[in-house]
């Protein structure tokens, strides 16, 4: 089963249960293959950036939690959060929110694209007390 693939299944799911509790969903790119799938391709930052196409391709953006929306009109989304700026659970009914789950090294290849989170499908694992960080 692809990325794709899955996403439209998720997709489908969302559609007949609208009114689910957020979904989240860790991603972890694997670099090594498993016996019986498909080779994997080493994950770039263009590789990378490419989950979020993926997801905006398949779920379009009105069903995820994002950067952009927890951030609003703080600077950092670290500032967002603890000020209390995550959405309320119920406006979030029937949506989902992806996170990057990997090494230092994927995440800071993720984020040389995408170094504030703009405009970004993902959040990522980072530690506190980084202005990216929530997760």
């Amino acid at each position: 089963m692809l990325f794709a693939d899955a996403l439209r299944a998720l997709n489908a799911w969302c559609e007949a249960h609208p009114e689910h509790s957020p979904v989240f969903i860790l991603i972890n790119a694997k670099n090594s293959t498993l016996p019986g799938t498909r080779p994997t391709l080493p994950f770039t930052a263009t590789a990378l950036d490419s989950i979020d196409l993926e997801i905006r391709t398949h779920l379009g953006m009105k069903k995820n939690i994002t950067p952009d929306l927890v951030r609003g009109e703080f600077t950092h989304l670290e500032a967002a959060v603890l000020a209390g700026n995550w959405p309320l659970l119920e406006a979030m009914k029937g949506n989902f929110l992806f996170v990057l789950d990997e090494i230092e090294e994927k995440i800071d290849r993720y984020l040389r694209i995408k170094p504030v989170l703009k405009v970004a499908v993902l959040f990522v694992n980072k530690k506190e007390k980084i202005p990216r960080a929530v997760f």
